[in-house]
């Protein structure tokens, strides 16, 4: 399926109505990152808003040592 209409429709899964979908999709901007990439930094704050389209997004802390942990995973949704 085609990422807007993936995105719209897991949307509308959430339960968005028609207007927010719309209004989301239209400030909406799809990036594709590559395999590793590090969306934000340990303590940063995120300035935007991300959705995940197709993929898997790792979500890890690292201790006051440097060890990493996993904390969370993420995948898309089939539609």
């Amino acid at each position: 399926m085609e990422p807007n209409k993936t995105f719209s429709q897991q949307l509308a899964d959430a339960g968005f109505d028609k207007q927010d979908i719309n209004q989301l999709m239209d400030c909406a901007k799809l990036i594709e990152l590559p395999t590793r990439h590090i969306l934000l930094k340990q303590g940063q704050v995120a300035k935007e808003i991300f959705f995940l389209v197709e993929g898997v997004c790792h979500s890890a802390y690292l201790t006051d040592k440097g060890k990493e942990f996993s904390k969370e995973f993420y995948w898309d949704v089939v539609v």
